[in-house]
């Protein structure tokens, strides 16, 4: 068990040493990866909207965790947790890949229902006040798709964000399908679709700043966690640590922007990832996607 363990640690770091070469140039196309292909309509399709709504409006996309994506079943629901405070302003946008026909959104809080859009669309939006602070939940719903299941994706936004273009949107998102392509062609992979459980998180930091994504649940299985960023960016770094003891599981703390993990998780056990950025020119975009083989 400790050599598969040790292998598998040494195949990943070959991997990141032979993106960090392709990253600079050194190679020319990736594989054609079907996922990464629906993830980037359900990001395309979401976050094209939001840019919008960004420049247009004081709606900024939000410090922290800004937006996150998944695979997700028809029918099926999804949901995250933020705090909200009272008197403040929030927007949240959904979307899907281009199979999707119809989603919905809602707003929870201690299981009421607070805001909601239900109309026959794929782009779901909601506007809200809170009027009492605390921790509320914003729940996407796949109702209408051409295939079983989709890649889907849900903007935060709030006036007290950052303004991004679509030209970082981009740089990020080509990056980081591009490093999943990449892995996958090597070690054979899937963007990770544990129930109720997001496989993109999209951050928006500050240099020297960092975030936790916590009570995460991963199953019994071997995976990688991978990020990058807009062009913005010169130093990221990721950990993920056993909620439970505070044991370090795994952490890249080199000198790049383009930070990857391999680990391998138990069912009884949650797990917090934290995304950081270490160095950037300006509040950077990283996108970290977990990958499961």
């Amino acid at each position: 068990m400790f050599f598969e363990k040790t292998t598998t640690f040494l195949l990943f770091f070959v991997l990141l040493f032979n993106f960090s070469t392709f990253a600079q140039g050194g190679e020319n196309a990736m594989t054609w990866w079907p996922p990464g292909e629906y993830m980037r309509q359900a990001l395309n399709n979401t976050l094209s909207k939001a840019v919008v709504v960004s420049h247009k409006t004081e709606y900024k996309f939000r410090r922290g965790v800004a937006f996150l994506a998944t695979h997700l079943q028809t029918g099926e629901q999804i949901s995250y947790e933020m705090r909200l405070n009272a008197g403040e302003k929030y927007v949240f946008i959904g979307g899907g890949d281009d199979d999707v026909t119809d989603c919905n959104l809602y707003l929870k809080k201690d299981g009421r229902v607070y805001e909601k859009d239900v109309e026959d669309d794929a782009n779901p939006v909601i506007s809200f006040t809170p009027l009492e602070s605390g921790i509320y939940e914003i729940v996407y719903e796949l109702k209408g798709d051409e295939k079983e299941a989709s890649f889907v994706a849900l903007a935060l936004m709030s006036p007290d964000g950052y303004d991004i273009s679509a030209e970082e949107v981009d740089q990020a998102t080509n990056k980081i399908l591009t490093y999943g392509s990449y892995i996958n062609d090597e070690a054979g992979v899937k963007i990770h679709d544990g129930a109720n459980q997001w496989g993109l998180f999209g951050t928006l930091l500050p240099s020297n700043m960092r975030i936790e994504i916590s009570d995460m649940k991963l199953g019994d299985a071997d995976h990688y966690a991978i990020a990058a960023g807009a062009d913005a960016l010169s130093d990221a770094d990721l950990q993920l640590t056993e909620m439970q003891s505070g044991r370090v599981v795994a952490e890249d703390r080199k000198n790049d922007p383009t930070p990857g993990i391999s680990f391998t998780t138990v069912a009884a056990k949650t797990y917090a990832l934290n995304i950081i950025n270490v160095s950037s020119t300006k509040p950077a975009i990283i996108i970290t996607m977990l990958l499961t083989k």
